[in-house]
């Protein structure tokens, strides 16, 4: 285990301890959505509380430490709970503090362990290794109330200001529902006599997907572009979309599903990845999905860019990340220096055709509930839920003139720059709270929150009786796995993705693919391989049938 630096300074009755050396940090354990029947126990991610279930899988009280997702992430449940496996957990000890133990693993900004360069991780080996000070028992308990009565004041302001911002996202998706129905600019409206028919805004559609067609073809041809136009679909209004308009928007609006109003995106060579230049890279970890910008970028070269990177973007294109959807992790690309730079495939890129739809106004739209949220219905995969690119351009888009969507992209630039106002406030407050809190810990865990007592029993004592603890402790558990009821399955060969198909001649699901495959162990390595596998044609994805995918090899019939 790697040596970390001691801590100096400590009180005389302290001791330089790892955590490796006073806990035991256990795996949570996978509950599938499907398997998860309604009850009264917490089901804990590593962002918290994501559900309930009719059992527990630990007593409470209990520690849960984000693993993966929000890395480092610290959560206490009093009661019996079921953490998954994007976390770990701690149990209680006699001979330390719980609260005091929760307090501290809260100070450490363990998040800053992430080594991780796709999916957020932190490894418990690295936990282990961080150093520091173990007070005596004594003192564990005066650090714990002291703290208790200095934070719940700032815990009860930090849960105000959180309603606030709640409140307000709430007031921004109510906005933005109004405006997408046609209801802010209803006057507007009123006002005009020359406002065009559904029907007539899909015949300006359909020349427009023409001419950019032909311009494509030629941008081809010429080899100004290395994608291959593929010649447009006449639109129609079909009939889900028709009553879906009739119960939701003003007679002069239309829906059209995404994939009619895009452009195609084009993707990196293979030739142009060994190349040594230097580009911008988006990945999800880019986005602020708060407030929906681009916030960080990385750069790479090809020979060192991880095999994501693959979408060239452009200015005006949106980032749509595909896994965890409700996240939001939606971008504009508005700045220069991002024109050109190289988005990954965790993204869909939507490219408008600007000559009917303006960027900003359906960026808007995208960010919205009314989007996201069925969306959200579609993931597939527990540890890892995710959509396709298909799924995503299969939605429907509310379409009214270019002259009303500059109005409403006003309208909403004018409201919402009011919010975001009342939002920067907030936050700077909460910045605030958060700085003050970790001030707080930083004073108890350097011994300066409490008295000293020179009778407490020195922490090298407590120490000894710690290690026999967790030494017995790991006797016990032992002893458990000993006598549990074992059954002896004859081992199998695992096979990989592609001999399953291979060897089946009809489709099969994306989860008994992975239950079956080499990879059944690793959902996120099993879900980036297959998407490899489909972007390069070898896989096709099949229509759903419900929420289950189907998927067979590209030259089985």
């Amino acid at each position: 285990m790697k040596e970390q630096p001691e801590i100096y300074n400590l009180p005389e009755m302290w001791i330089n301890v790892t955590l490796g050396d006073i806990l035991i940090l256990e795996y949570g354990k996978s509950l599938p959505k499907n398997s998860r029947q309604d009850g009264k126990y917490p089901i804990f991610g590593s962002n918290g509380i994501i559900g309930y279930h009719n059992n527990f899988l630990v007593e409470g009280p209990v520690i849960i430490v984000g693993r993966k997702g929000s890395v480092g992430s610290v959560h206490f449940s009093n009661e019996n709970c079921w953490p998954i496996d994007t976390t770990y957990f701690v149990k209680p000890t006699d001979s330390l503090n719980f609260k005091f133990i929760f307090f501290l693993l809260e100070s450490l900004n363990l998040f800053q362990l992430d080594k991780s360069t796709t999916i957020p991780g932190l490894n418990r080996d690295n936990i282990y290794e961080q150093v520091i000070g173990l007070p005596p028992l004594n003192e564990q308990n005066r650090i714990v109330l002291k703290l208790e009565e200095v934070l719940s004041s700032l815990d009860k302001s930090k849960e105000q200001l959180e309603n606030s911002l709640n409140q307000l996202n709430f007031y921004k998706q109510s906005i933005l529902k109004q405006a997408f129905e046609g209801k802010l600019t209803e006057e507007w409206r009123k006002n005009k006599n020359d406002l065009k028919t559904p029907q007539q805004i899909i015949n300006e559609i359909n020349v427009c997907q023409d001419e950019q067609y032909k311009k494509e073809l030629i941008d081809f041809n010429t080899r100004k572009t290395k994608l291959k136009p593929r010649k447009p679909k006449k639109i129609t209004i079909s009939s889900e979309a028709k009553a879906l308009a009739k119960i939701k928007l003003p007679n002069e609006w239309l829906y059209i599903q995404l994939k009619d109003a895009c452009h195609a995106v084009e993707r990196v060579s293979s030739k142009e990845r060994k190349n040594e230049d230097t580009f911008i890279y988006l990945d999800i970890g880019s986005i602020n999905n708060n407030k929906n910008i681009i916030e960080t970028y990385k750069e790479y070269q090809w020979k060192d860019a991880p095999s994501r990177a693959q979408y060239i973007i452009k200015l005006d294109d949106i980032l749509f990340s595909t896994v965890r959807t409700y996240l939001k992790n939606i971008a504009m690309i508005e700045e220069e220096k991002f024109n050109h730079q190289i988005a990954s495939s965790g993204f869909t890129v939507i490219r408008v055709l600007d000559n009917f739809i303006k960027p900003k106004y359906i960026f808007k739209y995208i960010v919205s509930d009314s989007f996201v949220q069925p969306l959200n219905e579609l993931q597939s995969g527990s540890s890892y839920p995710a959509v396709r690119n298909s799924d995503v351009f299969d939605q429907f888009i509310p379409i009214c003139s270019i002259e009303e969507q500059n109005v409403i992209s006003e309208e909403l630039d004018r409201q919402f720059s009011i919010i975001n106002h009342f939002e920067n406030t907030i936050e700077k407050h909460l910045l605030t709270i958060e700085s003050l809190k970790q001030s707080v810990l930083r004073k108890a865990f350097e011994g300066k929150l409490s008295e000293q007592d020179s009778n407490d029993e020195p922490a090298s004592i407590l120490l000894e009786r710690i290690k026999a603890e967790k030494e017995q402790y790991l006797v016990r558990e032992k002893e458990k796995k000993n006598n549990s009821i074992k059954i002896i399955i004859m081992p199998e060969e695992l096979k990989s993705i592609l001999e399953i198909l291979n060897e089946n001649a009809e489709p099969i699901s994306s989860k008994q693919l992975w239950l079956s495959s080499d990879k059944k162990d690793d959902i996120e390595e099993f879900y980036a391989e297959l998407k490899k596998y489909i972007e390069s044609g070898e896989i096709i994805e099949l229509p759903r049938n419900g929420k289950e995918s189907f998927l067979k090899l590209a030259d089985k019939s």
